[in-house]
């Protein structure tokens, strides 16, 4: 589940990217078969758009760039108190649902 909300988020970050076609995601993911993973949603989303370039962030550098006010374009995070208390409520995060309707 959390990989098809990885990818839903990667796609619409896709969706609203600039000209320069680059989109930085940070993750948690780090095992060998998390990062197999995590690499077969940057596959898919590339083939969905082919001029897209995908940069992976590091996760321990987060909160220092959030912060320090340059964020990656997406990042992962547990549903709950961690994304409430930890990224919502700190303003971190903005609302995708115009986004979201838009993509269907």
């Amino acid at each position: 589940m959390a990989g098809v909300a990885l990818l839903l988020s990667v796609q619409m970050q896709a969706a609203s990217l600039g000209a320069d076609k680059k989109l930085e995601i940070s993750s948690y993911w780090e095992s060998d078969s998390e990062v197999a993973a995590l690499d077969a949603l940057f596959q898919a989303t590339k083939r969905a758009d082919p001029g897209i370039e995908i940069i992976y962030a590091t996760f321990s550098t987060l909160q220092a760039r959030l912060a320090g006010g340059y964020p990656p374009d997406s990042w992962q995070v547990h549903p709950g108190w961690e994304l409430f208390g930890g990224y919502v409520q700190a303003n971190y995060c903005e609302p995708i649902t115009d986004l979201y309707k838009s993509e269907g």
